[in-house]
């Protein structure tokens, strides 16, 4: 299964935030509107080889990304992003953030 750690449905929830927000999380699961938190990230992609999975619906029409061997690293290192091959219908632009650090 998939677990999803950031989702965003019609925008009630401020994205709009700060280093120690986006590391300990914030929004309402329930609404649909939240981010896990970079250091829940880091503890579940340091257990495992984990995919992401990115899904958007734009115009009325699906796309995805889906990346191998997705990671972030520790707050000591700047949650650094790790990804591998890319699949999908939604453009490789993540891979431009590969091996970079997390910045709000």
């Amino acid at each position: 299964g998939w677990i999803i750690f950031q989702r965003r449905i019609n925008g009630s929830v401020d994205f709009y935030r700060g280093w120690k927000e986006y590391r300990d999380g914030f929004g309402d699961y329930n609404i649909g509107e939240f981010y896990l938190g970079n250091e829940n990230i880091f503890n579940l992609t340091s257990t495992g080889q984990y995919d992401l999975r990115i899904d958007l619906e734009y115009n009325d029409k699906k796309y995805f990304a889906q990346y191998e061997n997705f990671k972030v690293l520790s707050e000591t290192e700047k949650y650094k992003l790790k990804i591998r091959k890319y699949s999908g219908n939604a453009g490789n632009g993540l891979f431009y953030h590969n091996n970079m650090f997390f910045t709000t």
